[in-house]
């Protein structure tokens, strides 16, 4: 009877013993499941993080910057939409922003943002060090070979001897900073024409899409006329410009080069007789001794001289070297539909041969639409440039053929 009870006991406790390793079991294995389901979503939610960076990154993240850094929110500040266009009504992290935007920039000639260039200056470089780069172009201005004194029209041998980017660097600081020694900068007027030259002009369109990208730019270019003279603003101009009284000898040696290599432009003269006069302008010749002397972020900024001596050796080099400017420079300044055309196509084989990458879609659009509504259309005139080219022209028949590919899919062609 006993015995029957203590075994009876002994099945009791040993039941419960394997009740309580069970639980213990299942416990465990529930905790385990849970945590693996923690990990999991945290994964999830770390890749859902770095996609979404990355899909920043793809718009541009250089235009986007952690404005709430010490919060525990992080707030993307887009700075066109989102900043105010005077420097003392702009919060820090809009200032952030466009230093972001805008130190990235690459500055260049009107109408060239649509062909993509490996290497261009940008204001980050320009803001750099602008008192650095004055003593090394007077540095370099006393060296005769610096000054290409024996003709040569290039020397990009002597790049580093020479400071050639700092040449480059200081010609821009100036251009964008110095409006009171004689080196003009650039005005509102003009730094918006350098972006609406970006988006050709047509009249029947009123798209919503249209209006909003014109808004945009027209803002941006408000924008960047207010970060520069912020900018500028930082540094003491008196001392960095080209000043007559102190550096007459630098300015006299700057008149000299660019007489020889013609680097003067055509300028309407002033008063009573209203004639054009040769003006110099000692930017331009900065940037075209940075150029010769192998810089290698001066070609959105090179000039071509229009008069003196050394413009046909230079003519010859632009058309060797960078065949693609002359049609470049027909396309933005034509007013003839059929010219234009032709100029576009030339352009995009250039452009093709020297390895540039472009916008296919804004040259397209810049040849073929129609400021008015008599003009030929976009099948007729590629037509006229088709006849008149040769069988052996192979590059140039398939530029004519995107041309006609791209027309018709942007509605343009007829």
């Amino acid at each position: 009877m006993h015995l029957d009870r203590l075994n009876s006991k002994l099945v009791l406790f040993a039941t419960g013993i394997l009740v309580a390793i069970s639980l213990v079991i299942v416990w465990t294995f529930v905790h385990l499941l849970q945590k693996e389901q923690n990990t999991d979503s945290v994964a999830t939610l770390i890749q859902g993080q770095e996609k979404e960076l990355d899909l920043l990154d793809s718009k541009d993240l250089s235009a986007r910057v952690e404005a709430n850094v010490t919060g525990e929110t992080t707030h993307l500040v887009d700075p066109i939409e989102d900043c105010a266009e005077t420097t003392h009504e702009q919060s820090e992290e809009c200032k952030q922003a466009l230093d972001a935007h805008f130190l990235q920039k690459q500055p260049m000639h009107p109408g060239l943002s649509w062909i993509t260039f490996d290497h261009a200056l940008t204001y980050e470089e320009i803001f750099a060090d602008p008192s650095g780069d004055r003593m090394r172009v007077i540095a370099a201005l006393q060296r005769p070979e610096c000054r290409l004194e024996e003709g040569e029209a290039f020397r990009s041998d002597l790049k580093d001897l020479c400071d050639a980017q700092a040449f480059a660097s200081y010609s821009k600081f100036l251009e964008t900073c110095i409006v009171d020694t004689g080196i003009a900068g650039l005005d509102q007027f003009t730094r918006e024409y350098i972006h609406f030259n970006d988006i050709p002009f047509n009249k029947e369109d009123d798209s919503l899409e249209r209006n909003i990208k014109l808004n945009r730019t027209e803002k941006e270019s408000r924008l960047e006329t207010s970060w520069l003279n912020s900018k500028c603003s930082e540094y003491d101009l008196s001392k960095l410009a080209l000043s007559p009284a102190r550096d007459g000898r630098w300015l006299d040696f700057l008149e000299d080069i660019g007489q020889h290599f013609g680097e003067v432009s055509l300028l309407s003269g002033y008063g009573r007789e209203k004639k054009w006069k040769l003006h110099l302008e000692p930017t331009d010749v900065l940037i075209s001794l940075a150029h010769r002397l192998g810089a290698e972020k001066t070609v959105p900024l090179i000039h071509r001289p229009v008069y003196g001596k050394g413009s046909v050796e230079w003519t010859e080099y632009i058309q060797t070297t960078h065949a693609w400017i002359e049609p470049w420079d027909n396309l933005m300044r034509s007013p003839v539909q059929n010219e234009r055309v032709r100029a576009a196509v030339d352009v995009a084989v250039a452009l093709q041969k020297t390895g540039l990458s472009f916008d296919w879609n804004y040259l397209v659009e810049r040849a073929c639409l129609r400021y008015f509504q008599e003009e030929a259309s976009c099948q007729s005139l590629l037509d006229e440039v088709l006849q008149a080219t040769e069988w052996h022209e192979t590059q140039k028949l398939q530029v004519l053929d995107e041309f006609e590919t791209r027309a018709l899919q942007m509605g343009i062609y007829d």
